[in-house]
C-alpha cells in the first residue's frame, strides 16, 4: 500500500513539484490542499499519514492549522518554509509537528525526509538546527526571567519599565507623580527581587520578558 501524502502549501507550483518527486520516487500516494479550509477536508476525507505543510499556509498560518488537527489520531505533520528562523521552526514543533524542511530542498532530499519521518524519526535540516537551540535558550532565559518578573508589584514594573527605556530616577518621578526617594526605593526592591546586582541587568531582564516595546514574548515549549 502507498503512503497517503497530502501536500499543504497555497503555491500550486512548488505542490506539483513535490508531487512530482513522489510519484518519481514511487511508493506516495499524493493529494493537494491550498489552503486550511482544504487542509482540514482532506485530512478528513483522505486520512493522510502524512502532511507536508507550509508555515504560511492560508488564512491564518501552519502554526494555527496544526491547532486544528488531531495530534493523537491525526496525520503526522511535516512543516516547510523557503527561509524560517529558528523561532518559527520552534513554533511549529511545539504545535506538533514533527519535523521541518526547508522548500529550497531538492526532490530527493524532501523523500528522504518523508521517509525519515516513516521510520518514526524527526526529519529537521540541518542547517535550521543551530538556529533551533538558539531559539529554545531564548525561551528557556525569558521563562526564567519570567518568574522572577512575577515577584515585582504592578508598580514596580511600571519604574523597571521606564528604566528598560532608558528614563533617570528624576524623570521617572515626574512621569509616576512621586518623589525620587520613592523611584530609588522601587529599585532597591527591584534588584532585590530579580537578585540582580544593577539596574542594568534588571533593563535587560525586562526587555527579555516584555520586550523593547513592554509587550509580554508569546513563550512556546518544545
Amino acid at each position: 500500500m502507498p503512503t497517503r501524502v497530502l501536500v499543504a502549501d497555497p503555491v500550486a507550483l512548488l505542490r506539483a513539484g513535490v508531487r512530482s518527486a513522489l510519484e518519481r520516487a514511487g511508493g506516495f500516494a499524493v493529494s493537494e490542499a491550498g489552503d486550511e479550509p482544504s487542509l482540514l477536508a482532506a485530512v478528513e476525507a483522505e486520512q493522510p499519514e502524512l502532511v507536508l505543510l507550509d508555515l504560511h499556509l492560508p488564512p491564518a498560518g501552519g502554526v494555527a492549522a496544526l491547532a486544528q488537527l488531531d495530534p493523537e489520531h491525526g496525520p503526522r505533520v511535516i512543516a516547510w518554509a523557503l527561509d524560517p528562523d529558528g523561532d518559527q521552526v520552534l513554533a511549529a514543533l511545539s504545535a506538533g509537528a514533527i519535523g521541518f524542511l526547508t522548500k529550497d530542498m531538492r526532490g530527493d532530499a524532501i523523500v528522504r525526509g518523508l521517509h525519515t519521518a516513516l521510520d518514526g524519526q524527526a526529519p529537521i535540516r540541518r542547517s535550521l538546527l543551530t538556529n533551533v537551540i538558539v531559539a529554545f535558550q531564548k525561551v528557556e532565559r525569558r521563562d526564567r526571567y519570567g518568574e522572577r518578573a512575577i515577584k515585582l508589584s504592578s508598580r514596580e514594573l511600571e519604574v523597571l519599565g521606564l528604566i528598560a527605556l532608558g528614563t533617570r530616577n528624576r524623570e521617572i518621578a515626574d512621569q509616576l507623580s512621586i518623589s525620587e526617594f520613592t523611584v530609588k526605593r522601587h529599585v532597591q526592591n527591584i534588584l532585590h527581587k530579580l537578585n540582580v546586582p544593577s539596574r542594568d541587568v534588571a533593563a535587560h531582564i525586562y526587555r527579555s520578558v516584555f520586550g523593547a516595546e513592554g509587550t509580554p514574548h508569546l513563550a512556546v515549549t518544545l
